[in-house]
């Protein structure tokens, strides 16, 4: 069900956490300072994730974990930049309809208990989880506002199907005629130029973006 594939995934998602003290913030973003908490959180979450394929306690994992926490923070950095442009630009989704969005959620699961153990064990409570759904709605508004790309080509298409044609002939393979795939190639394509238009815009932003890392 689409309800609890969100769920799934935004449980994964951290929620920037402002206003605490400083020398409990691990940075400052245009003075704003995110957790420690929110850092340790999300940091548990992301190793849960690969709990069955890394031993952290052995030397490569804690080499593992040492790049882990520089990609927790700079994630954590650049989703409060993104956020508070967002906010400041007017894109600000309404806390109600995160919290309608959570209800209809909870409603998905076989019972209450169920739903709050989802919770608890991605180390969340229901007003995290809603702040998360708030903070998710109010990015993807944002970019679906400020991301423009020129829509993809017929001749794009093609060529793109041509050249894993020629890759799949030459490892003696068979790919499915194009009129089965054209649409789908087309969306991918058009996937990929919105995510390299939002990493440019993403990077601008970061520029213009006062960050002071604290560990």
């Amino acid at each position: 069900m689409k309800k609890i594939i969100m769920l799934l995934i935004l449980l994964a998602l951290p929620v920037t956490l402002m206003g605490c003290r400083q020398d409990e913030a691990v940075a400052l973003v245009n003075e704003e300072p995110i957790s420690l908490a929110l850092f340790e959180e999300t940091l548990e979450r992301m190793k849960n994730v690969y709990a069955n394929q890394i031993d952290f306690e052995s030397e490569q994992g804690a080499m593992f974990l040492t790049q882990l926490e520089e990609n927790v923070l700079e994630m954590l950095i650049q989703q409060a930049v993104i956020y508070q442009v967002a906010k400041a630009e007017g894109y600000l989704v309404p806390r109600s309809e995160a919290v309608a969005e959570v209800a209809a959620i909870r409603a998905s699961f076989e019972d209450d208990a169920s739903f709050e153990e989802a919770l608890e064990a991605n180390l969340l409570t229901e007003e995290r989880f809603i702040e998360s759904l708030q903070q998710d709605a109010t990015i993807e508004a944002y970019f679906e506002a400020v991301i423009q790309v020129e829509p993809v080509s017929e001749e794009e298409v093609i060529a793109f199907y041509n050249e894993q044609k020629a890759l799949a002939e030459e490892a003696s393979q068979e790919i499915p005629e194009l009129e089965e795939v054209f649409n789908l190639i087309e969306a991918e394509l058009l996937d990929r130029r919105k995510k390299a238009a939002a990493n440019t815009h993403v990077e601008m932003l970061l520029e213009a973006a006062t960050v002071e890392r604290l560990r």
